[in-house]
């Protein structure tokens, strides 16, 4: 299918984007990777009438690397932040979940701060966001505004940003005291998208859970370490909590299934630390 006919702007600069939203609001859709934007557009599922393209503004190309975290501005693709050299160092959960966002392709021209504003309930850079605690910052022509991530995504595609804002950049806090972290999900080709996630954060005392596909939005949970004998009753209790549905790819409860024998799987790789 062709996208529904709309104008096409491409500014040089911030100021000229928050003017625009300003004035068109709920009018206009944001364009920089373009990798879920141009599929629902050509699918019509949104009639945006205008598109704007922000990647000609370079002062949102940055990616920011200090004690606290880094800052990821909102033209960095995933490709970028997964090359870049202080990645494992300074957040090895994003290290180790970047490889299964998509494929070299779709990396390269998606970005981070575009899968955290899409907030499509597989998808892996949301839950690392909450899993780290991590936050979204929101600029508007009038303001700036900081939203925690377990605030942000408030359903299926569906978040606090408002019609005249933009996400100017997202922050991954850096934790000194995770001692390990696994990742593992189902899709039935690589690059697809996946039906399950399952995030693990072993720290300390503690461990956290996170999982993608079973719910609208992330799920984390900070647990106790289990023992081995603990942890098949864990995830029988936890996966009965969640309330899906079935869709065209399977039944619901086949992704219960599945979550429980990734999330064993990923568990042990963390409790035999």
């Amino acid at each position: 299918m062709k996208p529904p006919n709309f104008k096409y702007v491409s500014p040089y600069s911030l100021e000229e984007i928050l003017e625009i939203i300003y004035q068109e609001q709920e009018e206009c859709k944001i364009l920089s990777g373009g990798q879920s934007l141009i599929a629902m557009l050509n699918m019509r599922l949104i009639y945006p009438s205008i598109l704007l393209d922000i990647k000609h503004i370079n002062s949102l190309n940055n990616i920011v690397n200090n004690d606290s975290g880094l800052t990821i501005e909102a033209n960095v693709t995933q490709q970028e932040l997964l090359e870049s050299d202080y990645l494992l160092k300074a957040n090895p959960l994003l290290n180790k979940v970047l490889p299964w966002v998509g494929h070299y392709q779709t990396r390269s021209k998606g970005t981070v701060c575009g899968s955290i504003a899409h907030s499509d309930p597989s998808s892996e850079l949301p839950l690392c966001l909450n899993m780290l605690d991590g936050s979204v910052n929101l600029v508007s022509k009038k303001e700036r505004r900081t939203v925690k991530a377990k605030d942000f995504q408030v359903g299926m595609l569906s978040t606090l940003c408002k019609p005249y804002e933009i996400i100017e950049s997202v922050f991954f806090p850096y934790d000194k005291d995770i001692q390990k972290v696994a990742f593992s999900e189902f899709s039935f080709r690589k690059g697809d998208f996946s039906i399950v996630s399952v995030g693990i954060i072993r720290k300390k005392y503690k461990i956290i859970i996170g999982v993608t596909g079973l719910q609208e939005t992330p799920y984390v949970e900070d647990i106790p370490i289990l023992k081995k004998n603990e942890i098949e009753d864990y995830l029988y209790d936890l996966s009965n909590k969640f309330i899906g549905f079935d869709d065209h790819i399977s039944s619901f409860n086949y992704k219960r299934v599945l979550f429980r024998n990734i999330a064993k799987k990923t568990i042990y790789e963390v409790i035999d630390a």
